[in-house]
């Protein structure tokens, strides 16, 4: 089961990568940049050479983030858009305000790519958004299916080789599952929850 659920997120993030290519140089951020899903995708965007700055929540995600090698801001401090860079790429998990200032720090020409609305709304995107930059929005998921078998097979590898390393902050028994729903709920998580039979 463990080995399933990590092959899913690993999977995705590889399909998002192929949906918004990142080269070398580009200036990108992942928000949440070191959940289950963001952690991996940094550490994808890092190894082509992309200038990666994960947006995180509190000091051990920044630490966390430091750890994989990448540049981190705390999206909870009111003013942390205002120390990004102009940017090349956006990967959005977040949506909401959050998302809506990441999208305003994307050049333009620059890509943007929403995942998730783990705020409750997703990204708020404009005609003029649409115009000025390339955009795969939520729809751009259930797409992601028909090439399952290329992509497991390659995140496999690259998570046996020890190029990608999943973050899992605990792996819970079933009969814990209400403790791990409340863990998730009051972000106390850093990388993936599992649970076990």
């Amino acid at each position: 089961m463990t080995s399933r659920v990590l092959v899913a997120v690993e999977y995705t993030a590889v399909a998002l990568l192929e949906k918004t290519p990142v080269s070398d140089g580009d200036d990108v951020l992942v928000v949440p940049g070191v959940g289950g899903l963001g952690s991996l995708l940094v550490q994808l965007a890092r190894d082509v050479g992309a200038m990666v700055i994960a947006g995180v929540r509190g000091p051990e995600k920044l630490a966390l983030a430091r750890d994989l090698g990448v540049r981190a801001v705390d999206y909870a401090d009111p003013d942390w858009a205002g120390r990004l860079p102009g940017l090349d790429v956006v990967f959005d998990g977040v949506g909401g305000p959050a998302g809506s200032a990441a999208l305003a720090r994307l050049r333009d020409g620059g890509r943007f790519s929403g995942y998730g609305m783990s705020s409750g709304a997703p990204t708020a995107l404009t005609d003029a958004d649409r115009r000025r930059l390339t955009v795969a929005d939520m729809s751009q998921l259930p797409k992601f299916w028909p090439d399952t078998p290329r992509r497991i097979r390659h995140v496999l590898t690259e998570t046996a080789a020890g190029r990608l390393r999943p973050v899992i902050t605990r792996i819970y028994p079933l009969r814990e599952a209400a403790a791990a729903h409340d863990d998730f709920e009051q972000r106390r998580v850093t990388g993936k929850l599992l649970l076990r039979p």
